[in-house]
């Protein structure tokens, strides 16, 4: 009440009163058997500058911070309804309140007074009529001029459409006009999407997310236009307290995006090692892909989800010519290898699709999705030779107390013992392929093995290869 419950004071984290206090003083006189005499205005106008100078030096301090605060000019009109509620003793005052938190926004400055309309020298100088018009009427004018000017950029992740009944859409904002953006409105092939707390300040940017549903009519293709509105603001001569608002809209039109699923699988069947030299054959398996003219990248990675291969001799180009129709799929086989292995490493193979056509969208050789290559990456280790010689081969049941993973043979399996909770383990065949991945849940951990020659057993810090 004694802000007359402003929503800033009520919804502030932090909310500090600074008082005048010469309650204190006049304590310790009394307490000395001295005469206080701080019971003036004289005594009042200087604690109440010393205590105005220390809440600016303290918004000093905040600004430093980044926090936000706001001065409230409803301390001098209920100093009483304050003291009542802090229950300030006699000679206690308060001068300035403060609310206080991170901010939540960056409104512009607001107009300000021309020095020479305060400034005096030497001598006070009266004001005349026209002094104090001219002053003031840089706040009080219709004639403000407004620059309202934005850019925009939208853009989404293909990959987020796997699985997925909605296609999230990026759009950044950049306001570089001298009035805040106030409303933003994204279209996307004539769906409207309004902007929730789209408040964007004078030459600033946020980032906001669309989810733009995706259904069985969705043909591929993204075509989206923003549409912001500026909050101009302004007073007026007859009105000097009146802000009045001048919204202006603006679009951009964006050009047309290309949105496209594939379904290639990518399998791979058999590996070799020479020389340092990892080589794998993988089978590429099409079904039904919609995109006739279509490059297949299949590559050496170190990363699951697509991206850079291993080095530029690891990564190889199908084209749809290679694709040879067998029953109702497509199969085309690709040899990938890479060179220079010097120690284990851990690596994936994976398949991405790019559309090689340009002629009707030009948009050259752009990468859409594929389903089956994000979603299923092949997990595989490559080694400088066959027996690599860092990689310790222990007899199955046997202590090897020099390492933290026991193996013992079990009906159908082995079982492992000293684990970390919550690693990873991974287990090959002697051809270098993933046939067991899981996290172990304990320190212990059964995995169904077939009898084999070799196995390769790795677990974040440890691998060794063991016959089974």
């Amino acid at each position: 009440p004694a802000h007359f419950n402003q929503p800033m004071v009520t919804q502030a984290p932090v909310v500090l009163t600074v008082c005048a206090d010469f309650h204190r003083t006049t304590r310790w006189c009394e307490e000395r058997k001295a005469q206080p005499g701080y019971d003036n205005f004289l005594s009042f106008v200087n604690a109440a500058i010393d205590a105005l100078l220390y809440t600016q030096t303290l918004c000093n301090l905040m600004d430093e911070e980044g926090l936000g605060y706001c001065y409230l000019g409803t301390t001098v009109y209920m100093p009483q309804t304050i003291i009542d509620v802090l229950q300030l003793p006699q000679l206690v005052i308060p001068v300035a309140t403060l609310t206080v938190g991170w901010p939540a926004e960056e409104p512009p400055l607001s107009d300000r007074l021309p020095l020479q309309s305060f400034i005096h020298s030497e001598t006070y100088r009266d004001y005349t009529l026209a002094d104090i018009e001219n002053a003031s009427g840089i706040i009080m004018t219709n004639s403000k001029d407004f620059c309202n000017n934005f850019e925009s950029e939208v853009s989404y992740a293909r990959t987020a459409l796997m699985g997925s009944s909605s296609l999230p859409i990026n759009v950044r904002i950049r306001n570089t006009g001298t009035s805040a953006i106030q409303a933003v409105k994204v279209t996307v092939n004539n769906e409207h999407f309004d902007i929730e707390d789209a408040y964007v300040a004078p030459q600033k940017t946020r980032d906001f997310v669309v989810l733009y549903p995706i259904n069985d009519d969705f043909n591929g293709y993204i075509s989206s236009s923003v549409d912001v509105e500026f909050n101009n603001i302004f007073r007026t001569k007859q009105h000097p307290r009146l802000k009045l608002k001048n919204n202006v809209r603006q679009t951009v039109h964006m050009s047309q995006a290309r949105v496209t699923l594939s379904n290639i699988e990518c399998n791979v069947v058999s590996r070799s090692i020479k020389d340092g030299v990892n080589t794998f054959v993988v089978e590429l398996i099409d079904h039904d892909s919609p995109i006739d003219d279509m490059d297949v990248r299949v590559g050496i990675y170190a990363h699951p989800a697509i991206g850079v291969p291993l080095n530029d001799d690891a990564e190889v180009t199908v084209t749809s010519d290679d694709f040879v129709q067998m029953g109702n799929v497509r199969k085309a086989y690709a040899t990938v290898s890479i060179g220079n292995i010097t120690e284990p490493v851990e690596a994936y193979i994976n398949c991405h699709v790019f559309d090689a056509s340009n002629e009707e969208d030009s948009l050259g050789l752009v990468r859409i999705d594929n389903i089956h290559g994000e979603a299923n990456p092949t997990y595989v280790y490559l080694f400088p030779n066959e027996n690599p010689t860092k990689i310790v081969r222990p007899q199955i049941d046997d202590a090897f107390s020099s390492h933290r993973i026991k193996i013992n043979a079990q009906e159908n399996g082995v079982a492992l013992h000293g684990l970390k909770a919550g690693e990873t383990v991974r287990i090959f065949n002697a051809d270098g392929m993933l046939v067991f991945s899981e996290k172990s849940a304990s320190t212990t951990l059964f995995v169904p093995l077939k009898h084999h020659a070799v196995y390769l057993l790795s677990a974040e810090d440890e691998v060794f290869k063991f016959s089974f």
